[in-house]
């Protein structure tokens, strides 16, 4: 499996990341690949608004809004640790 860059709309990076969960690829291939498209999601993210998980504690009802919150750090936490081929 190659280098990938991520770029396009929500629905084009979530094709990208179907295709690698469901190549053939070992579960380290897969998480190269994962760790690449992550990468070029940060890019996307120069003020890091989205580089850690929200204090809850601050803002009280996100848990209210945001039913699947989902940062970047949590995702790399996810992605280094995916060396086997079980799906994220």
């Amino acid at each position: 499996m190659g280098l990938c860059v991520v770029s396009g709309t929500v629905d084009e990076i979530q094709e990208v990341v179907d295709k690698i969960l469901s190549s053939s690829g070992s579960g380290s291939d897969r998480s190269e690949l994962l760790g690449h498209v992550l990468a070029s999601l940060q890019k996307k993210d120069p003020d890091n608004i989205f580089a850690n998980p929200v204090d809850t504690t601050l803002v009280f009802d996100y848990l209210d809004v945001v039913t699947e919150p989902m940062d970047f750090k949590t995702m790399c936490v996810c992605t280094s640790s995916r060396e086997d081929d079980r799906p994220l």
